[in-house]
Formats: structure tokens, C-alpha cells, sequence
């Protein structure tokens, strides 16, 4: 496919620049994401409110302005209410640290996705996330962003779904060593971010949250 059909396909032009919205973001998220948690927080609902939206909209058979604008209001009201709900965005970034954690290591003994195992590892991962909240937050941004930014990079540069690989953890599987990649790219870059935001803690002496 051309760069003009392309850019022309309205349903592939809108997923590109949503796979674009997840790098941008899962880069702030990975390497600024304790600093900045609030617009994180913000940037996140966003991003999930819109995606959400417009997952429903195209599978309901909505035109295309319904679903641009639907999708658009979801996500401006995904931004207020994750950037007012702080403690809930909180343990949100820990439930989704958890489930990232649970996947890969299923993935890695090639177990299957167990919802209730997963749920359970879920949860408890963002109530120890809230409890240990300077530690756990930096852990639960970073990990989370460096799957956001692998998810859009993966989209754009091979048309491989990582989103929907977090709920069958076999598509990524059957991708051979592109699978094993995928995971140890995750764990460079989290821990990178990881490293990097610590550091940057540490030279401001002080925890914002």
C-alpha cells in the first residue's frame, strides 16, 4: 500500500495516529511518568477513553464522524476523570503493572491465560502499588510505557497487535523469536525507564507523591 492510499484509508490513517498517540505517550510514561503522574494520569485516560470508544463505535457499525466525535468525547472524559481520581489512577497503573508481569510470565512458561490467576495477581499489585506508592508508581509507569511505546512501534513497523496481545498471549507465540524479542525489548526499555526516573528522583530530593 502507497503513502497516499494510506494516508487516504480513513479506518488505517485513524489506528496509525492512535499507534503514534501510544508512543508519544508511552515514552512520557516510561521516562517521566512519577514527575509528571498527574498529566500521566490524564494522557492514559485519554488514551484508554478514546480507544475504548472507539472500539465500540466501529463494531456497532457507526459512520465515520460518529465515531471520531464519540471517540474524542470518551476520551476527553477519560482524561477528566483519571486526572481528578488520583488514588484510583494510582492503583489502576499497579493493576496494570501486574497484568503485564502475570502475561509475560505465563508467556514464558507457556502456561494459558488463566483469567481468575491473572485477575487476582492484578489486584494485588495495584493495592501493594498504593501502599509502596514511591517505589511501585516509578515501577508501574515505566513497565506500563515501555509496552505503550513497543505496542504503537510493533503497529507501524509490522502490523503486530501487542494491545491484544495482553488478552491472548498466544498471538504472541506464534511469532517465534519476534515473541522473545518483543519481551526482552519490554524488559530493556522498563528497566531504562526504571533507572532513569530514579535517578532523577534522587538529584531533586524529593518525592511528589
Amino acid at each position: 500500500m502507497d503513502i497516499v492510499s494510506r494516508f487516504l484509508d480513513f479506518e488505517l490513517n485513524a489506528t496509525d495516529t492512535f499507534a503514534m498517540a501510544l508512543i508519544a505517550s508511552g515514552v512520557i510514561t516510561c521516562f517521566w511518568g512519577y514527575r509528571l503522574f498527574k498529566v500521566v494520569l490524564g494522557v492514559a485516560g485519554f488514551v484508554t477513553g478514546g480507544a475504548l470508544a472507539w472500539t465500540v463505535l466501529t463494531d456497532a457499525g457507526y459512520g465515520e464522524m460518529v465515531t471520531v466525535l464519540g471517540s474524542f468525547l470518551a476520551a476527553v472524559l477519560g482524561c477528566a476523570a483519571m486526572f481528578s481520581l488520583f488514588f484510583a489512577g494510582v492503583f489502576l497503573f499497579g493493576c496494570a503493572m501486574g497484568l503485564l508481569m502475570a502475561i509475560a510470565i505465563l508467556s514464558v512458561l507457556g502456561g494459558e491465560l488463566n483469567v481468575a490467576s491473572v485477575s487476582i495477581f492484578s489486584i494485588v499489585s495495584g493495592l501493594v502499588t498504593l501502599w509502596f506508592r514511591k517505589a511501585f508508581v516509578v515501577a508501574s509507569t515505566a513497565l506500563t510505557g515501555a509496552w505503550s511505546v513497543l505496542s504503537g512501534v510493533a503497529y507501524l513497523v509490522g502490523d503486530l497487535d501487542l494491545v491484544r496481545a495482553l488478552a491472548k498471549p498466544e498471538l504472541l507465540r506464534t511469532q517465534g523469536g519476534l515473541y522473545y524479542a518483543v519481551l526482552a525489548l519490554w524488559f530493556l526499555i522498563g528497566m531504562s525507564g526504571i533507572a532513569i526516573q530514579m535517578k532523577a528522583q534522587r538529584k531533586r530530593k524529593k518525592w511528589a507523591i
